[in-house]
């Protein structure tokens, strides 16, 4: 099963962390139709053919994700999208 994992350092601590982690589930969610909640200082992701978690630290932000084969074939470009949106966050 494909998967990517990314993390990206920062230092705008946990409110922040915690809008840039919202911003890229709701974007998740609105491209892929994935339900998402939030469990203490992290995001679970999930439906059918890819689920993850966003995990937030005041230093960190850190993405995993399982997809299918189908959404696997498109897993650099939703890679380069979420690292672009993390990128932009914490400019």
């Amino acid at each position: 099963m494909p998967s990517l994992s990314l993390s990206h350092t920062h230092n705008a601590g946990m409110d922040r962390a915690r809008e840039v982690a919202e911003n890229i589930a709701q974007r998740i969610a609105d491209a892929y139709d994935v339900r998402y909640q939030w469990l203490g200082d992290h995001i679970e992701f999930e439906r059918s053919g890819i689920s993850g978690q966003i995990r937030i630290n005041a230093e960190e932000i850190i993405v995993d994700a399982r997809m299918n084969m189908m959404l696997g074939m498109f897993r650099s470009q939703i890679e380069q999208a979420i690292q672009d949106e993390l990128n932009q966050a914490f400019v």
